[in-house]
């Protein structure tokens, strides 16, 4: 029998069935794309989530604030706080586009990758438990944050950071000073991609202050003081100005008896000995070396050429008031060459 389109009762029934069969193939190819979303936005939610509280607790101020007091081992916190106590994650709370319920954060050692020193620094598991769409916890909605911590003789945590996962990489903490970092490579360079030397810095570097007392551990290092406006260097455990000019310097003096120590010691300098160019100056015996050796005051004029500096009662025309050889007084002294440290 056929329908006035041409078509028989049975073809229509085979049509719509094949109809039904597609229509049902769609829905279930929906239903598991959407599944599928549903759980990738879970499966971001739970790393995201992961990732924010690894970044509140790499702060050890954070970490400490939250497992102060706790067992390394087996205790357990409702929330997680950043260093001034504010709550940032607590159980109960739902986040992210699927709305992931934390269900509890309990702390392990007992994979073989951790293990607690009591008393002392060692590791430990922060595990992170989310609940599923029926309440449920376990199987992959978990997740877990090595911490670094230090426990007293009872496993309690006393201070700790979250250590990432690539903190075996380049970067690095100290396993011994928590809030130190250290580069596990050969060069960090700044503003240059081929740092040539430890440190490669293509630009300026700012030094600041410190109270640090200048001793063995920190020979060799140095601060800027901004009171005294000076560049220091901590050499034999005394902080020492680093001087951008020559260290020997011409001191004037108006009294020529006056003795190289009294006129060093009152410009805040020491006595120099020769340096190759005198410890004295005068109006006949005229240095070219040594620092302000152009602003000598020549009290009792010049006569003759240059010198390069003489030694008193050596002949060399720099002698003190009562020891003037000339009526003119220029072999009088009138300065004498200083070391500034």
């Amino acid at each position: 029998m056929k329908n006035s389109s041409g078509f028989s009762l049975a073809e229509i029934l085979v049509a719509a069935g094949l109809l039904g069969i597609v229509a049902v193939g769609v829905i279930n190819i929906n239903k598991q794309m959407n599944q599928g979303m549903k759980t990738g936005e879970l499966r971001f939610d739970k790393m995201q989530t992961q990732k924010e509280i690894l970044q509140v607790l790499s702060d050890t101020d954070s970490c400490t604030q939250t497992f102060s007091g706790i067992n390394a081992k087996t205790g357990s916190v409702s929330d997680i706080k950043d260093g001034s106590g504010n709550i940032k994650f607590q159980i109960n709370e739902k986040t992210g586009i699927q709305n992931l319920e934390i269900a509890n954060f309990t702390l392990s050692d007992s994979h073989s990758s951790v293990s607690v020193v009591s008393p002392g620094m060692g590791d430990t598991h922060l595990n992170i438990q989310y609940k599923g769409k029926n309440g449920t916890t376990g199987g992959n909605k978990s997740g877990k944050i090595k911490l670094k911590v230090e426990t007293d003789a009872s496993d309690n945590i006393l201070t700790c950071y979250a250590l990432s996962s690539g903190n075996g990489g380049l970067w690095m903490r100290s396993s011994t000073d928590y809030d130190s970092i250290y580069y596990n490579g050969n060069g960090v360079g700044v503003n240059t991609s081929d740092p040539v030397a430890e440190l490669d810095v293509n630009g300026s570097i700012k030094i600041g202050n410190t109270t640090a007392p200048c001793d063995s551990t920190t020979q060799g290092s140095l601060r800027y003081d901004n009171t005294i406006k000076a560049l220091l260097l901590c050499h034999e455990n005394v902080w020492r100005k680093v001087l951008l000019q020559d260290p020997y310097v011409w001191v004037n003096t108006s009294t020529a008896s006056a003795s190289q120590s009294s006129v060093c010691s009152g410009a805040g300098f020491s006595a120099a000995t020769n340096q190759g160019y005198g410890i004295c100056a005068s109006g006949e015996n005229r240095p070219i070396s040594g620092d302000n050796h152009n602003s000598i005051t020549y009290t009792h004029g010049m006569w003759g050429g240059v010198g390069n500096g003489g030694t008193i009662h050596s002949g060399n025309y720099c002698y003190h008031g009562s020891q003037v050889q000339d009526s003119d007084g220029t072999d009088i002294l009138v300065a004498w060459l200083c070391k500034r440290y």
